[in-house]
């Protein structure tokens, strides 16, 4: 019996499962991964935005996290909301070791500092930057939008998305993490960024959709990450997953489960 690529998704729960890990777990499973999943936190919001957030203790989740990192051996994690400066100090502390012992494992960290939109409920606080940044190793992926990064840069809110790209070549010049730059809240949504290598490579232009769409952010960094895990170069595995996203909404990919805005179908990704 051959063992197929896993995933681990480390993040928060969303109870309507248009984000967090349920959706991870369940995107990674369509697009052939094992998923192994990990709460760090425990969210609690609905389909207009979050409410609140109730980080998980580091003695808590440990056990599991390392059972799923010995046992399922993944060659990727994805990290999303980790919830508390105590998490955030364990991260780094068991990840960064975890990456340095094979240059072929990959972190796919995507900074979650609000919940929804760039003007939603704080799930992360400034103390936390420092330690998201120490993450940020040759070895990581970072998939910001345009106001996480400028506060993982400790710069203004960029105004355009030239401004946006600017900041990421900054960010990957200072930690050696590539970046990939989402673009829905510039005033070029849809264009996507990749920086790596001391470069910039702007991803094919995809349509976006008219509407506030819950989870598009969680969505695209998990499709990368199973990419890279499936063994896809991260360019590559970035423009796929950009484009898939853009394919899943156009073709109906999207439910109203609340009231609010409406999520992704992820059972229904295709590459």
């Amino acid at each position: 019996m051959q063992k197929g690529p896993s995933l681990l998704i480390a993040g928060g729960l969303d109870p309507l499962g248009g984000a967090g890990i349920t959706a991870d777990a369940t995107l990674a499973s369509v697009l052939g991964l094992a998923p192994l999943p990990v709460a760090l936190a425990l969210v609690e919001q609905d389909s207009y935005g979050v409410r609140g957030l109730w980080p998980i203790a580091s003695d808590r989740f440990a056990g599991s996290f390392r059972a799923a990192l010995e046992d399922g051996r993944p060659a990727v994690v994805r990290v999303g909301v980790i919830g508390s400066i105590d998490a955030a100090e364990w991260l780094v502390a068991e990840l960064l070791p975890w990456l340095r012992s094979d240059p072929a494992r990959r972190l796919v960290l995507d900074p979650v500092l609000r919940g929804g939109t760039a003007l939603g409920a704080p799930l992360a606080p400034d103390a936390m930057l420092p330690l998201l940044r120490a993450l940020a190793s040759p070895q990581t992926i970072l998939t910001p939008n345009a106001a996480e990064l400028a506060k993982l840069s400790a710069a203004v809110s960029p105004r355009t998305h030239a401004e946006a790209v600017e900041l990421a070549l900054q960010l990957h010049r200072e930690t050696g993490a590539a970046v990939l730059l989402k673009s829905g809240h510039t005033d070029r949504p849809g264009e996507d960024g990749w920086v790596a290598d001391g470069a910039v490579t702007m991803l094919p232009a995809q349509p976006r959709w008219s509407h506030d769409l819950h989870g598009t952010g969680c969505f695209l960094a998990t499709a990368l990450a199973c990419g890279v895990a499936l063994g896809k170069p991260p360019l590559q595995a970035a423009a796929d997953a950009s484009a898939m996203l853009a394919r899943l909404v156009a073709g109906g990919g999207v439910a109203q489960v609340g009231a609010g805005r409406p999520q992704l179908l992820h059972a229904l990704a295709r590459w």
